[in-house]
């Protein structure tokens, strides 16, 4: 996968997903150890912008040892390098994330909620010049995660 691109604080200084995410690994955070971390992240990943193309025929005992970087989940706003659009009201991957958060917490998990989203933003958005996005989800999770 392309290199992700960097966050910008407030103070309009730069800083790497990795360093936000590592202070609550298991190695920096042990109170968060075997716990889910979610992150959803709206912003821009580059400036490559997508046409889009045309669909035709439309436990274990104590003791386990675990990955350090066991049980993330992201969900980003767009593919690594490509444009995140938003409009005056709020972003796509937002208002989706939102409504269907919303609409499924009682009836999904969240990885097939967030597949809804991304379907959402890939299916029923588009700029006026026909350009999409595509949000995307990298997960270590090892279980189900459900909301209620």
């Amino acid at each position: 996968m392309e290199k992700r691109e960097n966050f910008f604080g407030s103070d309009n200084e730069s800083f790497e997903d990795d360093k936000l995410f590592d202070l609550f690994n298991g190695k920096n955070c042990r109170s968060l150890v075997g716990k889910p971390k979610v992150f959803f992240l709206q912003k821009c990943e580059g400036k490559e912008r997508d046409l889009g193309v045309t669909l035709h025929g439309s436990s274990k005992a104590n003791g386990t040892k675990i990955p350090t970087k066991a049980d993330f989940l992201y969900h980003y706003a767009t593919f690594p390098g490509h444009v995140a659009y938003r409009t005056s009201d709020g972003s796509w991957f937002v208002e989706s994330l939102c409504y269907l958060l919303k609409k499924y917490w009682k009836k999904k998990d969240l990885l097939q909620i967030l597949t809804l989203v991304n379907d959402k933003v890939a299916t029923e958005y588009e700029t006026c010049n026909e350009e999409k996005q595509m949000p995307c989800i990298v997960s270590t999770l090892r279980k189900s995660l459900y909301l209620y």
